[in-house]
């Protein structure tokens, strides 16, 4: 849960610096750690603490013109995840509280504190009456990760962004229903992009294509951003057929070409994995000097990759390819040389790569 500030309230006759996590009008909501590490809400009208409650970790916090205050309490964690959303009224002292099966809910409250919505993970957003809470509305996302929901003050239409209202981010409008009434043309894409899996099944050349198409066809810089994660998610497991792996390169050259930023290494990190693989179809081969090409192609792609962790790996693991490949070559001097690079990214990225296979090797070649 994000503090607005901190401030410096008077609770129980001692003054106590506590985190602003909500605020609207008279209404100020803080949160304090107690005596028992638990989390304690306190709502404030004007300078008084009218209310207050005992958390375990709670996550979300939104407030209505009234006072009425919603809170998101996450309380069981594991393989089921379980939270709590409170409503407290100040006005007339109620407090009514619901279960949901979500990790890390958020909650929005609308303006005349009537209604809320709550999000999670799992793409379902429910809409509820508040008092008492009762479930009127649900809806599943158009595109995935965790939706940051918002009522609009002027219709109590609910605004659905993929990130936080200071951050690029695609959204559209359901009401309270949970029906559409307000998307734009980016999230068709998306929605499209999303229908595209990468994997050893996959056409490459068709569907890269398709998902480049889409990143150049679209403004909206959250929506290229879930696009390129599409391409960065991409599993090239099990792919062992030389012309596959080759149409991937290609096709994903032509992506990495077009891609911007961050974008870039997602792109980079497939083709070092698909360089990656490359060499290794032409060693077994018996292409040796050409399995080390493509390999120090691999290597150049990861390192567009860094300082990601995913680029650390992927430079670790073709240099452990490269040294037990010159081992058997009866290069032994090469072979350390790689194994010994791979020391030398761990002393420079404070970051463990080494594994004890290659302490051994290493410790063989000496």
């Amino acid at each position: 849960m994000r503090a607005i500030r901190r401030e410096s309230v008077r609770i129980e006759e001692e003054q106590t610096n506590l985190a602003v996590v909500a605020e609207i009008n008279q209404w100020v909501v803080f949160v304090e750690l107690n005596r028992d590490n638990k989390q304690q809400l306190h709502i404030q009208e004007d300078d008084t603490i009218v209310d207050s409650l005992v958390l375990k970790e709670p996550r979300d916090v939104d407030i209505a013109a009234d006072g009425t205050t919603v809170i998101a309490d996450w309380v069981e964690y594991g393989a089921q995840t379980e939270a709590e959303i409170h409503v407290l009224n100040p006005s007339d002292g109620s407090h009514h509280i619901t279960t949901v099966e979500l990790s890390s809910p958020l909650v929005a409250n609308s303006h005349c504190g009537d209604y809320l919505a709550v999000t999670g993970y799992n793409q379902v957003v429910r809409i509820y009456r508040s008092d008492p809470i009762s479930l009127i509305g649900t809806h599943t996302a158009l595109f995935g990760g965790r939706l940051v929901p918002q009522f609009e003050r002027a219709n109590d239409l609910i605004t659905l962004a993929s990130g936080q209202p200071d951050e690029a981010n695609l959204r559209y409008q359901i009401d309270k229903a949970g029906s559409v009434v307000n998307k734009v043309d980016d999230i068709e894409k998306i929605q499209y992009a999303n229908s595209f899996k990468l994997d050893k099944d996959s056409d490459w050349k068709s569907d890269i294509s398709e998902l480049t198409k889409l990143y150049q066809t679209t403004t909206d810089e959250a929506a290229k951003n879930i696009i390129a994660n599409i391409v960065g998610d991409a599993s090239l497991s099990y792919l062992t057929d030389e012309s596959t792996i080759e149409t991937i390169i290609t096709n994903v050259v032509t992506a990495h070409d077009i891609f911007k930023n961050d974008h870039q290494k997602l792109s980079a990190k497939i083709l070092s994995d698909a360089y990656y693989r490359l060499g290794k179809v032409r060693h077994k081969q018996g292409y040796y000097s050409d399995a080390h090409k493509q390999w120090k192609t691999a290597k150049e792609y990861a390192t567009v990759v860094l300082p990601w962790y995913d680029g650390k790996d992927m430079l670790a693991k073709v240099h452990r390819k490269q040294a037990r490949a010159y081992k058997r070559q009866n290069e032994y001097k090469e072979a350390r040389s790689h194994i010994e690079q791979i020391f030398e990214l761990e002393d420079e990225y404070n970051v463990q790569l080494a594994s004890d296979s290659d302490e051994r090797l290493y410790d063989s070649l000496s």
